[in-house]
Protein backbone atom coordinates (compact mmCIF):
# COMPACT_ATOMS: atom_id res chain seq x y z
CA UNK A 1 0.00 0.00 0.00
CA UNK A 2 3.11 2.18 0.35
CA UNK A 3 4.43 4.12 -2.84
CA UNK A 4 7.80 3.16 -2.41
CA UNK A 5 5.68 -0.78 -2.79
CA UNK A 6 4.07 0.46 -5.72
CA UNK A 7 7.11 1.92 -7.59
CA UNK A 8 9.15 -1.53 -6.78
CA UNK A 9 5.88 -3.62 -8.18
CA UNK A 10 6.02 -1.07 -10.99
CA UNK A 11 9.80 -1.84 -11.74
CA UNK A 12 9.57 -5.55 -11.08
CA UNK A 13 6.60 -5.73 -13.80
CA UNK A 14 8.29 -3.48 -16.84
CA UNK A 15 11.35 -6.18 -16.53
CA UNK A 16 9.81 -9.53 -16.17
CA UNK A 17 7.54 -10.66 -18.60
CA UNK A 18 4.88 -13.25 -19.30
CA UNK A 19 5.88 -16.84 -18.97
CA UNK A 20 6.01 -18.59 -21.92
CA UNK A 21 5.22 -21.80 -20.48
CA UNK A 22 8.09 -24.19 -21.92
CA UNK A 23 8.36 -25.92 -18.45
CA UNK A 24 4.19 -26.93 -17.78
CA UNK A 25 5.03 -30.32 -18.88
CA UNK A 26 8.48 -30.61 -16.89
CA UNK A 27 6.94 -31.94 -13.17
CA UNK A 28 6.94 -35.70 -12.62
CA UNK A 29 3.80 -37.23 -11.31
CA UNK A 30 4.63 -36.79 -7.31
CA UNK A 31 5.68 -32.61 -6.99
CA UNK A 32 4.77 -30.86 -4.12
CA UNK A 33 5.78 -27.23 -5.38
CA UNK A 34 5.85 -26.05 -9.15
CA UNK A 35 6.76 -22.59 -9.74
CA UNK A 36 7.93 -20.25 -12.49
CA UNK A 37 8.79 -16.77 -13.62
CA UNK A 38 9.42 -14.56 -16.91
CA UNK A 39 12.92 -13.22 -16.61
CA UNK A 40 15.29 -10.74 -17.95
CA UNK A 41 18.41 -11.70 -16.38
CA UNK A 42 20.69 -9.18 -16.62
CA UNK A 43 18.99 -6.64 -15.14
CA UNK A 44 17.85 -9.46 -12.67
CA UNK A 45 21.90 -9.58 -11.93
CA UNK A 46 21.93 -6.08 -11.66
CA UNK A 47 19.63 -5.82 -8.64
CA UNK A 48 21.03 -9.08 -6.98
CA UNK A 49 24.23 -7.07 -6.79
CA UNK A 50 22.30 -4.50 -4.86
CA UNK A 51 21.40 -6.50 -2.06
CA UNK A 52 24.02 -7.20 0.60
CA UNK A 53 22.29 -10.73 1.63
CA UNK A 54 22.46 -11.87 -1.96
CA UNK A 55 25.66 -10.62 -2.83
CA UNK A 56 26.88 -13.06 -0.30
CA UNK A 57 25.29 -15.47 -1.39
CA UNK A 58 26.84 -14.85 -5.12
CA UNK A 59 30.00 -14.80 -4.21
CA UNK A 60 29.81 -17.95 -2.38
CA UNK A 61 28.50 -19.19 -5.10
CA UNK A 62 31.06 -17.43 -7.87
CA UNK A 63 33.19 -19.75 -5.81
CA UNK A 64 32.43 -22.60 -8.04
CA UNK A 65 30.71 -21.45 -10.94
CA UNK A 66 30.50 -17.80 -12.92
CA UNK A 67 26.69 -17.44 -11.86
CA UNK A 68 27.10 -13.90 -12.75
CA UNK A 69 27.49 -14.92 -16.06
CA UNK A 70 24.30 -17.66 -16.27
CA UNK A 71 21.83 -15.26 -14.35
CA UNK A 72 22.82 -12.62 -17.08
CA UNK A 73 22.07 -15.34 -19.59
CA UNK A 74 18.44 -15.79 -18.09
CA UNK A 75 15.93 -14.47 -21.14
CA UNK A 76 12.50 -15.88 -20.28
CA UNK A 77 11.23 -18.66 -18.02
CA UNK A 78 12.81 -19.57 -14.70
CA UNK A 79 11.12 -22.63 -13.20
CA UNK A 80 11.57 -24.73 -10.04
CA UNK A 81 9.92 -27.99 -8.86
CA UNK A 82 10.33 -29.58 -5.29
CA UNK A 83 9.14 -33.13 -4.12
CA UNK A 84 9.05 -33.83 -0.46
CA UNK A 85 11.60 -36.43 0.80
CA UNK A 86 10.90 -39.74 0.73
CA UNK A 87 9.48 -40.39 4.39
CA UNK A 88 6.64 -37.74 3.43
CA UNK A 89 5.14 -34.99 4.73
CA UNK A 90 6.09 -36.20 8.66
CA UNK A 91 10.06 -36.41 7.59
CA UNK A 92 9.61 -32.77 6.62
CA UNK A 93 7.36 -31.58 9.92
CA UNK A 94 10.76 -33.37 11.31
CA UNK A 95 13.09 -31.32 10.58
CA UNK A 96 14.12 -32.59 7.00
CA UNK A 97 14.99 -30.10 3.97
CA UNK A 98 13.45 -30.19 0.68
CA UNK A 99 16.50 -31.41 -0.93
CA UNK A 100 14.70 -32.97 -4.16
CA UNK A 101 14.43 -29.73 -6.39
CA UNK A 102 15.08 -28.86 -9.82
CA UNK A 103 15.65 -25.48 -11.47
CA UNK A 104 15.42 -24.86 -15.33
CA UNK A 105 16.14 -21.80 -17.51
CA UNK A 106 15.82 -20.29 -20.55
CA UNK A 107 19.24 -18.36 -21.91
CA UNK A 108 19.83 -16.81 -24.32
CA UNK A 109 23.37 -18.30 -24.93
CA UNK A 110 25.52 -20.80 -23.06
CA UNK A 111 28.99 -18.56 -23.05
CA UNK A 112 29.39 -19.72 -19.73
CA UNK A 113 30.44 -22.80 -20.68
CA UNK A 114 33.43 -21.89 -22.34
CA UNK A 115 35.06 -21.27 -18.65
CA UNK A 116 33.81 -24.69 -17.47
CA UNK A 117 37.62 -26.00 -17.60
CA UNK A 118 38.43 -22.73 -15.41
CA UNK A 119 35.56 -23.61 -12.95
CA UNK A 120 37.38 -27.02 -12.51
CA UNK A 121 40.74 -25.97 -11.60
CA UNK A 122 39.77 -22.70 -9.72
CA UNK A 123 36.88 -24.43 -6.84
CA UNK A 124 40.12 -27.01 -6.22
CA UNK A 125 41.12 -24.40 -4.03
CA UNK A 126 37.89 -24.73 -1.80
CA UNK A 127 37.25 -28.15 -1.44
CA UNK A 128 35.10 -28.53 -4.83
CA UNK A 129 35.44 -30.70 -7.94
CA UNK A 130 33.11 -30.67 -11.21
CA UNK A 131 33.57 -33.98 -12.94
CA UNK A 132 31.85 -34.67 -16.82
CA UNK A 133 28.74 -36.99 -16.90
CA UNK A 134 27.49 -36.30 -20.49
CA UNK A 135 27.75 -33.13 -23.26
CA UNK A 136 27.55 -29.67 -20.93
CA UNK A 137 26.24 -31.89 -18.15
CA UNK A 138 28.48 -31.82 -14.89
CA UNK A 139 28.21 -33.24 -10.91
CA UNK A 140 29.58 -30.74 -8.92
CA UNK A 141 30.64 -31.89 -4.89
CA UNK A 142 31.61 -29.51 -2.07
CA UNK A 143 31.85 -32.60 0.89
CA UNK A 144 28.37 -33.93 1.70
CA UNK A 145 26.71 -31.60 -0.67
CA UNK A 146 26.41 -32.54 -4.40
CA UNK A 147 24.32 -31.52 -7.26
CA UNK A 148 24.16 -31.75 -10.76
CA UNK A 149 24.11 -28.94 -13.39
CA UNK A 150 24.25 -28.37 -17.32
CA UNK A 151 22.35 -27.11 -20.35
CA UNK A 152 20.51 -29.28 -22.89
CA UNK A 153 19.81 -27.21 -25.80
CA UNK A 154 18.91 -23.64 -24.86
CA UNK A 155 17.67 -25.11 -20.88
CA UNK A 156 20.57 -24.79 -18.10
CA UNK A 157 19.45 -26.23 -15.37
CA UNK A 158 20.42 -27.08 -11.30
CA UNK A 159 18.99 -30.30 -9.51
CA UNK A 160 19.68 -32.32 -6.67
CA UNK A 161 21.51 -35.76 -7.28
CA UNK A 162 17.75 -37.20 -6.62
CA UNK A 163 15.67 -34.76 -8.65
CA UNK A 164 18.34 -35.50 -11.59
CA UNK A 165 18.24 -38.93 -11.39
CA UNK A 166 14.47 -39.41 -11.10
CA UNK A 167 13.78 -36.50 -13.76
CA UNK A 168 15.28 -39.33 -16.72
CA UNK A 169 12.39 -41.69 -15.54
CA UNK A 170 9.88 -40.39 -13.81
CA UNK A 171 6.11 -40.29 -14.93
CA UNK A 172 4.79 -36.87 -15.96
CA UNK A 173 2.40 -34.88 -14.26
CA UNK A 174 -0.78 -33.25 -16.04
CA UNK A 175 -2.01 -31.15 -13.25
CA UNK A 176 -0.62 -27.82 -14.79
CA UNK A 177 -2.19 -28.64 -18.25
CA UNK A 178 -5.64 -27.23 -16.36
CA UNK A 179 -4.40 -23.63 -15.40
CA UNK A 180 -2.05 -23.52 -19.05
CA UNK A 181 -4.06 -20.46 -19.88
CA UNK A 182 -3.11 -18.73 -16.00
CA UNK A 183 0.28 -19.52 -15.87
CA UNK A 184 0.65 -18.05 -19.51
CA UNK A 185 -0.87 -14.71 -18.83
CA UNK A 186 1.20 -14.12 -15.36
CA UNK A 187 4.49 -13.05 -14.57
CA UNK A 188 4.71 -15.12 -11.57
CA UNK A 189 3.05 -18.48 -10.94
CA UNK A 190 3.80 -21.00 -8.02
CA UNK A 191 1.14 -24.03 -7.50
CA UNK A 192 1.29 -25.84 -4.43
CA UNK A 193 -0.23 -29.93 -5.40
CA UNK A 194 -2.04 -30.48 -1.53
CA UNK A 195 -2.79 -33.42 -2.77
CA UNK A 196 1.01 -35.27 -1.93
CA UNK A 197 0.95 -33.83 1.50
CA UNK A 198 -2.29 -36.69 1.97
CA UNK A 199 -3.54 -34.74 4.82
CA UNK A 200 -6.56 -37.54 4.89
CA UNK A 201 -4.15 -38.66 7.64
CA UNK A 202 -4.00 -35.67 9.62
CA UNK A 203 -8.40 -35.80 10.06
CA UNK A 204 -7.97 -37.19 13.38
CA UNK A 205 -6.28 -33.79 14.32
CA UNK A 206 -9.13 -31.85 13.32
CA UNK A 207 -12.27 -34.90 13.79
CA UNK A 208 -13.55 -32.78 17.04
CA UNK A 209 -14.35 -29.89 15.31
CA UNK A 210 -15.82 -31.73 12.65
CA UNK A 211 -13.57 -30.80 9.73
CA UNK A 212 -12.33 -33.03 6.80
CA UNK A 213 -8.86 -32.06 5.20
CA UNK A 214 -9.21 -34.94 2.63
CA UNK A 215 -10.79 -32.02 -0.08
CA UNK A 216 -7.94 -29.17 -0.40
CA UNK A 217 -6.35 -29.80 -3.70
CA UNK A 218 -3.29 -26.66 -4.00
CA UNK A 219 -2.13 -23.19 -3.06
CA UNK A 220 -1.75 -21.11 -5.94
CA UNK A 221 -0.16 -17.82 -6.04
CA UNK A 222 0.14 -15.62 -9.11
CA UNK A 223 1.01 -11.92 -10.17
CA UNK A 224 0.15 -10.43 -13.36
CA UNK A 225 1.21 -7.32 -15.30
CA UNK A 226 -0.72 -4.84 -13.22
CA UNK A 227 1.26 -5.36 -10.20
CA UNK A 228 -2.07 -7.64 -8.85
CA UNK A 229 -0.84 -10.99 -6.47
CA UNK A 230 -3.45 -13.62 -5.71
CA UNK A 231 -4.02 -16.28 -3.51
CA UNK A 232 -6.01 -18.66 -4.32
CA UNK A 233 -6.98 -22.23 -1.88
CA UNK A 234 -8.53 -24.55 -4.68
CA UNK A 235 -10.92 -27.49 -3.04
CA UNK A 236 -11.64 -30.64 -5.10
CA UNK A 237 -14.56 -29.16 -6.38
CA UNK A 238 -14.89 -25.81 -7.50
CA UNK A 239 -18.74 -26.12 -7.84
CA UNK A 240 -19.41 -26.66 -4.09
CA UNK A 241 -18.74 -24.52 -1.33
CA UNK A 242 -15.48 -24.54 0.57
CA UNK A 243 -17.12 -24.30 3.90
CA UNK A 244 -19.48 -27.28 3.34
CA UNK A 245 -16.21 -29.17 1.70
CA UNK A 246 -14.52 -28.88 5.11
CA UNK A 247 -17.10 -30.07 7.26
CA UNK A 248 -17.92 -32.74 4.94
Amino acid sequence: ATDKAKETMKEWSKHYRKIEGRYIDSPCKDFFIWGCFGIDGEWTMENLKRNSDAKQVLYALDRAVDVEKIISAIDGDVAFQVSLPKEGLGALMGGKGLDDYIVTANVKNTDFLKDVNYWKQSMKDYGMTMKDVGKNEYLLSAGNLSFNLGVDDDNFYIASTEAYKKNAFSERSDILKDVSGDIKSSLCYVYANLKVLHLENFNIFVKSYGITLDHFKALILKANEDSKCEFILEMDDPDENLIKQLLN
